[in-house]
């Protein structure tokens, strides 16, 4: 089963609906619902590498691991309903989880520490259903972010640009941890001064990359060159994103091949960031 990654801001509202249409519900609702269990694998695909063509959809699913044994950590499972309403469930020490739901059409909402939101659309639930839901490793980390300041950002000097990381972490309402931020130069010649930063244990990673995103590339209150990158796992044939794209005739000597851009990591930390 595909995944899909929720790109645009999905906040956790639907968390805060679990039960809230309970009350519409009538007095015989429990004896109209159906059981549905099912467990949370996960792939990664770091056996990927940049110059190798994707490989095939059957090939990707292949290497799975259950999620909460692997990790030891619980995935939320959201079942929202066409009318809105919402169900929630959380996976087990082996990786299980069980609810029980009124039959019809639900999104499926897939929580982790080290996922963005990934939703399994249009699932048709008519009786005792089981559902191994697959999702994909976003995040090798689940609380640690890169800020790098570049080219001429780099020779404001480091109180500087702490006071940028200062400045940032408060308009995001404390989601980083700055004043332990480790300042380092990578080995690469003309690379950035990045800061390892490590995020508040309230938020979940996605949440604080979106809101860190909204304020350095968004909000036009700090410079171009202020980056954010994150130690992610390897590509996935989704992750590859053709841009400038012509559509001419590779025989012509004017046509060149389109720029390609390689998931969502802007630079590799040392060492995956670990």
């Amino acid at each position: 089963m595909r995944k899909y990654l929720l790109l645009s801001t999905f906040a956790s509202v639907a968390a805060l609906l679990v039960f809230a249409c309970s009350d519409d519900r009538s007095s015989n609702s429990l004896d109209q619902k159906v059981p549905v269990s099912g467990t949370v694998s996960i792939y990664s695909c770091t056996f990927l590498s940049r110059v190798e063509p994707p490989p095939d959809d059957d090939d990707i699913y292949s290497d799975t691991s259950l999620y909460s044994v692997e990790t030891g950590r619980v995935a939320d499972i959201v079942f929202v309903g066409v009318d809105g309403c919402s169900t929630m469930a959380q996976t087990d020490d082996s990786s299980a989880f069980a609810v029980s739901v009124v039959p019809g059409l639900y999104t499926i909402r897939v929580e982790t520490d080290h996922t963005r939101p990934d939703l399994f659309d249009s699932v048709m639930i008519a009786a005792d259903t089981n559902l191994p839901l697959i999702i994909r490793y976003d995040f090798t980390h689940t609380n640690l972010i890169y800020i790098g300041f570049c080219d001429q950002m780099a020779m404001i000097g480091e109180d500087a640009e702490r006071e940028y990381l200062r400045k940032l972490d408060d308009s995001i309402g404390g989601m980083l941890i700055v004043e332990d931020a480790m300042r380092f130069h990578p080995p690469q010649e003309g690379s950035c001064v990045l800061y390892r930063i490590h995020t508040t244990s309230e938020f979940r990673l996605w949440e604080v990359i979106e809101a860190v995103v909204g304020q350095l590339f968004i909000s036009g209150d700090f410079p171009d060159n202020v980056i954010m990158s994150l130690p992610t796992y390897g590509l996935c044939p989704e992750d590859f994103v053709v841009i400038g794209w012509d559509p001419g005739d590779p025989g012509d000597s004017s046509w060149t091949p389109p720029e390609i851009i390689f998931g969502d990591t802007i630079f590799i930390p040392p060492n995956g960031g670990g």
